[in-house]
Order: C-alpha cells, then sequence, then structure tokens
C-alpha cells in the first residue's frame, strides 16, 4: 500500500506542511530547510510502531532515529505544546496528535518532557461519514478484518538507511530482533552481509533485474547493479561458522583477489546496502534513504538515480534524501527513457524560506514525459533543464 500523502504540524522547523508522496519521491534543498525533519514524522511512527504499539508515549529516540529532547522536536514556533503527524493512501487516513506531558523538557523520563499520544483519528476515504477515534495508545489493534492493518502494517515495515555507516569492517552481525523486518538492512546498512548471504539464492521479481543480467537470484542482481554502478565490481558474503557473523569482501575483476571491504574504498560498501534493501523488500514496502550518491562518481550517481526509479516502478515505494543533480538527473533520464512514468515521481525543494501557500519553504515542480520540469526554483541546482539533452550522450543504459 503506497503512501500518498504526509502532514505534520509543530515538528522541528516546521509549524505546517503537507507533502504528495509518490512511489519515487526525491526531497532536495539547502542545508537545515527541513528535509530530513519531513522523513523524520514518517520515522518517528515507524520506530513507535515497532517498539511498542500499545506505548502511550511516542519514542523520539530508539534503533531507528535519536531526536534528543522533546524541546528539541517541538517546532520554536508552536502556538500549542502538541505535534501532529497524518499520514494517508488512497484508501484511508489515519491522523496521530502527540501532547507534551509537562513544559519539562530536559529528562527522559516519562510523563516529564516527553509526548503522549492524545488523539487518534482513522478515516476509510469514501465510506466513513464519521472518522473513528480513540485516545491514548500509539495505535489500537483494529478487527483483523479492517483494512488500517494495511496502513500500519506499511508504517511498521519501512527500512531506513540513513547518511551514516558504521565503521567498515570484515565481519558483520546479524539482525538481533526475532521479529525482523523484511529488508531491513539495519540504519547503518550492518546486516546488508547477512540478508546477502541468506538470500543469495532467492528469486528477484523480473520487473526489478538489470536488463543485461538474466538469472533471477539475489547473488547475480547485486552482482549486476555492482558493476553498473563500478566497472567490474563483485561482493561475496558467507557465513562464520559457529557464530552469527557474516564475513564480507569485494573484488575489482573476475581475476583479482577478494579483498578486504576497507581495501576497496568507501563507495563500494555505502552503496551494497542500498542495492540490497532494494532488490529484497517486499511490493509495497516503503524504503527511506538518506544521500545515496555518497562516496560515489558522478556518473555512478546519475546510474544510482535511475536504479531507484528502475525498483520504483517495479512496486517497491523509495523516499530519497539527496543533494545530487546527478541523481535527480539519473532519475529525469529515466523518466525520459520510459523506465518509471513521471506521474510516479514527485520532487519536493526544501528552500527553508517561508513561501505563500504558508508552506516552510517547499516547492514541488512538476516533471513531464521528458524529464523537464515546469518551473525551476531558485537554487533548485545550477544545473538547468536544457542540459538534459546534453547527458544522454554519455550515460546510457546497460
Amino acid at each position: 500500500m503506497a503512501l500518498h500523502s504526509l502532514e505534520l504540524s509543530n515538528l522541528k522547523c516546521f509549524s505546517a506542511l503537507r507533502l504528495a508522496l509518490s512511489p519515487l519521491t526525491l526531497f532536495t534543498g539547502f542545508n537545515a530547510a527541513g528535509k530530513s525533519t519531513a522523513l523524520h514524522a514518517l520515522l518517528l511512527l515507524n520506530q513507535g510502531l515497532r517498539l511498542d504499539a500499545s506505548s502511550a508515549y511516542l519514542p523520539l529516540n530508539g534503533p531507528v532515529i535519536r531526536l534528543g529532547l522533546s524541546g528539541d522536536v517541538l517546532s520554536d514556533q508552536a502556538e500549542t505544546r502538541q505535534i501532529d503527524i497524518a499520514v494517508a493512501t488512497r484508501e484511508e487516513r489515519i491522523a496521530w496528535s502527540f501532547g507534551l506531558v509537562a513544559p519539562t523538557v530536559d529528562t527522559f523520563e516519562p510523563g516529564k518532557g516527553s509526548f503522549r499520544v492524545g488523539k487518534v483519528v482513522h478515516q476509510i476515504h469514501d465510506t466513513d461519514t464519521r472518522p473513528r477515534e480513540w485516545d491514548g495508545t500509539l495505535w489500537r489493534t483494529p478487527d483483523t478484518d479492517s483494512p488500517s492493518h494495511a496502513l500500519i502494517h506499511t508504517l511498521k515495515r519501512i527500512v531506513f538507511l540513513n547518511s551514516e555507516r558504521g565503521e567498515i569492517s570484515d565481519v558483520y552481525p546479524s539482525p538481533g530482533d526475532v521479529n525482523v523486518i523484511h529488508a531491513d538492512v539495519g540504519s547503518e546498512g550492518q546486516y546488508a552481509p547477512w540478508w546477502y548471504a541468506w538470500a543469495a539464492d532467492d528469486e528477484i521479481d523480473r520487473a526489478r533485474r538489470h536488463p543485461d543480467e538474466p538469472v533471477g537470484s539475489l547473488r547475480r542482481q547485486v552482482n549486476a547493479y555492482l558493476n553498473y554502478l563500478f566497472p567490474g565490481a563483485r561482493v561475496m558474503a558467507d557465513k562464520v561458522e559457529k557464530t552469527s557473523l557474516v564475513r564480507l569482501g569485494f573484488r575489482i575483476g573476475a581475476k583479482n583477489d577478494w579483498c578486504r571491504p576497507a581495501n576497496v574504498g568507501y563507495g563500494l560498501t555505502y552503496a551494497f546496502p542500498i542495492l540490497v534493501a532494494m532488490l529484497l523488500a517486499e511490493s509495497g514496502q516503503v524504503l527511506i534513504v538518506e544521500s545515496p550518491e555518497a562516496h560515489l562518481h558522478p556518473r555512478a550517481q546519475s546510474r544510482m538515480g535511475e536504479i531507484l526509479a528502475r525498483i520504483a516502478a517495479a512496486g517497491v515505494q523509495i523516499l530519497v534524501e539527496s543533494h545530487s543533480d546527478h541523481v535527480l538527473n539519473g532519475i529525469r533520464l529515466a523518466v525520459q527513457r520510459r523506465i518509471i512514468p513521471h506521474a510516479d515521481v514527485a520532487v519536493h525543494f526544501f528552500s527553508g524560506v517561508e513561501s505563500d501557500s504558508g508552506q516552510h519553504g517547499v516547492v514541488s515542480p512538476t516533471m513531464d514525459k521528458d524529464g523537464t520540469f515546469d518551473a525551476w526554483p531558485d537554487g533548485f541546482f545550477d544545473q538547468s533543464e536544457s542540459d538534459l539533452a546534453a547527458l544522454t550522450g554519455w550515460d546510457q543504459p546497460a
């Protein structure tokens, strides 16, 4: 079930914000303009549902994200001590209201400086004349036939890859949670080697496969996409006997020896978890990726944009935060080449300046079927739309 819109109020820099979400949504713009904050709204819900869906408190710090104290989260412009987050699909909408329990904001103790669930409103579009409301928990378990199971299930299964990665190692852990979220490679990509070793022979959906690799196994597809980004690159992962660890290795060229991850450059270890998550995610699952371009050559950045578009077109909803004009142009080229319909791509530019609509500096230019925009906001990127035609000459699909 694809997320269709996100609304929030009084969260960090936003007094109010509403964004449309598409199968592929790009969040871009200036530093400290609110890109991460918009995504944090979804991740707060994801974290709360993972930790304890019956809790009366919103967990600001946990295994997904750590946002600090409630004073760091409540907007400076808030007229009330309340944060509101609403998420909708085309079928339904759920809105949460979280109230600050006490004015003390310098402690993590429950009831002191924490946010408590105040009211939850659930509406099924076109059928609910009176939306259902309840109090006191992040989520009250509905009847098994309730369609709201789908939206909650989608929010709980969000996979998040942040822009930070842990220390490069020779061995990596397995997920410790017995109820592990499918394809969750960890916010720092630390579980990607385990997923790769565990699912290496799984068949990947045909629509997600690299066009030049007919064999559908995860192993062959990851290697095909790695080679597309880093010519000659290959990856291997094997379980360390009598442990829960997985050993990871890379090589460049079929005749070269396998190398420790630390000896092949940071780009491969950074991109590897993104590829594993995109290929393994279930249809309808949501993947949030920060800065997929980090440590990549400009051509690889553009190709990463194309890969993101290909996977989104195949049924995985991808929300990506990026500062790269190359990633943007890779997405635009994917639209131009009909890899993904232009209607399935949304772009939100965060300038940090209040707009006429009251949004906190968010402009959403519309892309047409040729990958061009109806507007080019000031500061969007230095590259003009006319440059897209020139790119088609040097970045042909594999």
